[in-house]
């Protein structure tokens, strides 16, 4: 049995990921595009990214 990897392109909206990290408690995202492995995004790097968007509230925890 194989699981269905979730991935993001690099231009999907980092609000759209809030909901991996915070409701599905992911640590890490892989980035792909064209089917090819091009980053991953880590809860880490989701923090600083979320505090540039003007009003925008989210709890990471």
């Amino acid at each position: 049995m194989s699981r269905r990897v979730v991935t993001v392109e690099p231009s999907q909206p980092i609000q759209d990921l809030v909901p991996y990290f915070v409701e599905k408690s992911f640590n890490y995202i892989p980035v792909v595009e064209n089917q090819h492995l091009i980053g991953i995004i880590s809860r880490a790097d989701m923090i600083p990214a979320l505090q540039q968007l003007p009003n925008q509230q989210y709890v990471l925890t």
